[in-house]
């Protein structure tokens, strides 16, 4: 009895079948869906489009999700509070807190200051995105709120930083007193206690626990109540920095200004380190703002972690503290909270890609150069007279606070990837590579990066501040954001003016000079490195004339000659206009590498373009062999004239018993990435040596070839004598014939010649190709025939695809040239690379 096969049914069913002695009924066979898995089933292939896309992001979730906190961790927790609340000891400050502290950061302004009243902390909170869930574990901080008595403080500390210089004393005072009583401690003394410039700002320090074998740490954030000073008195205004700012008042508060508990910028739902219960206690309108959207939106925190995994694989967030931009999870938080609440969907119904998708969304559709964005209110609005057109505004729904303050320098880029991920998302079928994959370092993916020296440590500190690197610069941005940032955004304006279309985008990071935390008395400088990555278009490279306004443009002609300085000239062109332009010098043709006395001519522009507008600071122009790499290059071309006329002239033999069916070019310069060049032996006559080029003939199937392998290579060798014969007496081609090939000396080059017949290497292809085949078996094909399956079959197809492949993206071809030049330089052999072109040319052509 022949038994029915049935469909293979899920785990549930196979495990009731189990249960049932290896039966099922019938109708649970084939039972309808229910409503659960239909959902599942329209969710996998309306927004995921693949299950295996949809299994990749939820393996992601949980790669992300960090497990318990370690309980060296918890033990450490529980062990500091008694040591801060309890064993802190009240003490006198002298005045001068430079002379107390020198290894911290001052500004001490004010004149006849007194001495400061130390007192030990009032209360402590964890906080940070460990408590809510959305850190993840490439990131396990555990931030810990330390709440300043407020009697420390007098009622006009928030003018002229004095606020700034106490907060920075105390951080001190706790970092000696705390190193003291950590030796006693079995708990704590594996950690070290370090003060960190947090976010890179040396005037708000931070105290940071480690150890060197955990991969966790424990930072302490010094705040204060919020209600000691009301909001309207930490405005950005003249009176709030004697002599430092213009007097212009400013609509909102930034981030940096408004130093409450918000200040540590991931501050979650607070936990008592008593009982390690989670308390209903909020503090903070914005603490409160992601715990109740948290509430509703049982997706949110998965959301929020996979929005920072796209930041960090766009290069925006870094796993380390090297290279960082001015994003942080705090920013992806409340951009994730505002599209999940503003986006209209059901919490219920909605998920964390669907989340992840909205929030992109509000990154790629707002205008940030002219429009804001409110939290709660869907949509955009436009800029008020207030606000500053080049900066990013993302206010909270008091319109108090703007998250985004230091976003403006890279803003356009944020909004770039964020359009590029939502294309990949909604375009490809497996996406998951080009949005979650890491990346290679950005400064790879540059054209061109300008880099400036060390600025000074004060570089990240908060506006007013004094500045060194950005006072030549113009515009508001060098007023009131940090110096390196002012900087960056101003020559990454000036680079874009100047640029022009040669330039797709400019990138904006940042790069610590020394990222290591201070854990000595001795003052160290920790400057910050501003680097600008350029990407530019192939389209316009060596264009050596930019054209400007007419010269009856008065105002345009200003700023044009505003940005150029003494390299821009009139100059009146054939159609009679008269134009204010810019003449560069073009490298001399042929050129293959930039030099300092040949710069290719976007170099020219930049170095031109920096030393006008930022001659005060010291900058680095870190470029390749911009413009002089030719990907099609002229020699190349002028090859493949040569080879067609040489296969028009086979073609049109006549004396031929069998159809030619086409000549395949077998040499990496027809693909235009050869680098060396082979050439043929002289003969009597010959001036300079010719190139040689290997080249395959191919005739039309036909029976008449002998199955007999020595037999099928002497018919070979007869058709290559015949061809010789027409070719010498009608065209009057010298030529030169062996057993095995036939050279044909052109003008400009030898084309070698060689006949494949297919059937000859059929057998010792199939054993070849044969997964299951042995190199040690006896029937296996020997060397010789090896060679002549690459040469004539194998090597001719691979060089056919490439020349494809760079048709359609012309760029492979030189960045091959460089990477062969590359590894020939290296402990590879020079033969080794030239004759093993085609394996990674086409993996590195995936990435195009």
């Amino acid at each position: 009895m022949v038994r029915k096969k049935r469909k293979v049914g899920d785990g549930k069913e196979d495990a009731e079948e189990k249960e049932t002695g290896g039966k099922l009924p019938k109708l649970d066979l084939y039972r309808a869906p229910d409503a659960q898995e239909v959902l599942e089933i329209a969710h996998t292939r309306n927004l995921y489009k693949s299950n295996l896309f949809r299994l990749q992001l939820e393996e992601l979730v949980k790669e992300l999700t960090p497990k318990k906190a370690p309980t060296a961790c918890e033990t450490a927790l529980h062990s500091l509070k008694p040591l801060l609340l309890g064993k802190i000891k009240a003490r006198e400050i002298q005045a001068d807190l430079a002379a107390e502290f020198p290894h911290l950061l001052f500004q001490q302004r004010s004149k006849g200051e007194q001495p400061m009243s130390f007192r030990p902390p009032k209360r402590l909170d964890v906080v940070g995105s460990f408590l809510l869930g959305t850190s993840t574990r490439e990131c396990f901080t555990v931030d810990v709120a330390v709440e300043m008595p407020s009697e420390i403080f007098r009622s006009k500390d928030y003018l002229n930083f004095r606020y700034h210089d106490k907060r920075a004393a105390y951080v001190g005072e706790l970092h000696r007193q705390l190193s003291l009583l950590m030796e006693g401690s079995d708990a704590l003394a594996h950690l070290r206690c370090e003060i960190e410039a947090f976010q890179g700002d040396p005037s708000r320090p931070a105290l940071l626990f480690r150890s060197d074998l955990a991969r966790w740490s424990i930072r302490l954030l010094p705040t204060y109540l919020p209600d000691l000073w009301p909001a309207r008195m930490l405005a950005v205004e003249a009176e709030q920095v004697t002599g430092t700012l213009s007097g212009r008042p400013r609509a909102a508060l930034t981030e940096h200004q408004r130093e409450s508990i918000n200040e540590e910028f991931e501050f979650k739902v607070q936990e008592d380190i008593n009982n390690g219960q989670r308390s209903t206690d909020v503090k903070g309108e914005h603490l409160e703002t992601l715990h109740g959207v948290a509430e509703r939106f049982s997706f949110l925190r998965d959301a929020i972690r996979l929005l920072k995994r796209w930041a960090l694989a766009c290069g925006f967030l870094s796993s380390d503290s090297a290279t960082f931009t001015p994003l942080n999870g705090f920013m992806l938080s409340m951009l994730c909270a505002h599209a999940a609440i503003t986006a209209g969907v059901a919490p219920a119904q909605t998920t964390a890609f669907q989340l992840l998708k909205l929030a992109l969304s509000v990154l790629s559709t707002t205008q940030w150069e002219s429009q804001k964005v409110i939290y709660g209110i869907s949509g955009s609005a436009p800029f008020s007279s207030a606000e500053s057109p080049g900066a990013a505004y993302f206010y909270d729904g008091a319109g108090v606070v703007n998250f985004f303050c230091y976003l403006g320098p890279v803003i356009d880029e944020l909004r770039y990837e964020a359009q590029r991920a939502l294309s990949a998302l909604d375009q490809q079928v497996e996406p998951f590579e080009t949005v979650f994959a890491r990346h290679v370092s950005p400064e790879v993916t540059w054209d061109l990066l300008v880099r400036t020296v060390e600025l000074p440590e004060t570089a990240m500190c908060p506006c007013g501040q004094r500045r060194s690197a950005a006072k030549g610069l113009q515009g508001d941005e060098a007023r009131d954001a940090p110096e390196a940032l002012a900087l960056g955004r101003q020559l990454r304006s000036v680079l874009m003016a100047g640029l022009g279309d040669r330039c797709v985008r400019v990138s904006l990071r940042l790069r610590a000079a020394s990222s290591a935390p201070r854990s000595s008395r001795a003052r160290q400088a920790a400057g910050v490195v501003v680097m600008l990555g350029l990407v530019l278009s192939t389209e316009h490279l060596e264009r050596v004339i930019d054209r400007g306004p007419s010269a009856q443009e008065e105002e345009a002609s200003e700023r044009f000659r505003q940005l150029w300085g003494d390299r821009s000239e009139l100059r009146r062109f054939k159609d009679g206009s008269i134009l204010e332009c810019v003449v560069w010098k073009k490298p001399p043709p042929g050129c293959a590498v930039e030099s300092r006395k040949q710069p290719a001519v976007v170099t020219q522009i930049v170095q031109h373009l920096l030393s006008r507008h930022a001659s005060h600071i010291q900058t680095e122009v870190v470029s390749g062999p911009v413009g002089f790499v030719e990907n099609l290059g002229e020699q190349e071309r002028r090859l493949w004239v040569a080879f067609d006329t040489f296969r028009t002239h086979l073609c049109q033999l006549s004396s031929l018993p069998l159809t030619i069916k086409d000549v395949h070019p077998a040499e990496s310069a027809f693909s235009y990435m050869g680098t060396e060049v082979s050439y043929a032996p002289r003969h009597t006559g010959d001036a300079l040596p010719r190139p040689l080029y290997e080249t395959v003939l191919e005739f039309e199937s036909s029976g008449r070839w002998p199955d007999d392998t020595a037999a099928a290579q002497k018919v070979a060798a007869a058709l290559l004598l015949q061809i010789r014969e027409e070719m010498s007496s009608d065209l009057g081609i010298e030529a030169s014939a062996t057993e095995g090939f036939l050279d044909l000396r052109y003008p400009e080059a030898t084309f070698r010649l060689r006949i494949f017949h297919p059937n000859e290497m059929a057998e010792a292809a199939q054993k070849v190709t044969d997964p299951q085949a042995s190199s040690h078996e006896k029937d296996f094909p020997e060397e010789a025939m090896l060679e002549r399956l690459r040469l004539l079959w194998w090597r001719p197809r691979v060089y056919g695809a490439l020349h494809a492949l760079v048709l359609q993206h012309p760029s492979l071809a030189g960045a091959t040239r460089l990477f062969k030049r590359w590894m020939s330089s290296q402990t590879l052999g020079r033969g080794k690379v030239r004759r093993a072109p085609g394996g990674l040319c086409l993996l590195a052509s995936g990435a195009l």
